[in-house]
């Protein structure tokens, strides 16, 4: 049976790769929309763009932050083999 941190690190590192999933899924949600601007007068395109660049970024902040909290669970689980105590490598 793996030990805990094992465990934790499996779990972390799925978690890590859904939140990249997310990301990936809305920044080609962003692509698309983008291309579909590029038919639009220009005058309706820029209010357009601003709107779409403004919902990208809202869209992503709370899986980037996520994403921030997982890699540093990585990491310390990693460095701290969740004993606590630093593991040298």
């Amino acid at each position: 049976m793996p030990a805990h941190s094992e465990i934790n690190l499996h779990e972390l590192n799925r978690e890590l790769q859904e939140t990249l999933g997310a990301l990936g899924e809305i920044d080609r949600w962003y692509d698309a929309e983008r291309s579909l601007l590029m038919d639009l007068p220009e005058a309706v395109r820029a209010g357009l763009t601003n709107d779409i660049e403004r919902r990208h970024k809202q869209n992503r902040e709370p899986y980037v932050h996520h994403l921030a909290q997982v890699y540093h669970k990585i990491l310390s689980a990693k460095l701290f083999n969740n004993t606590g105590r630093f593991i040298p490598r």
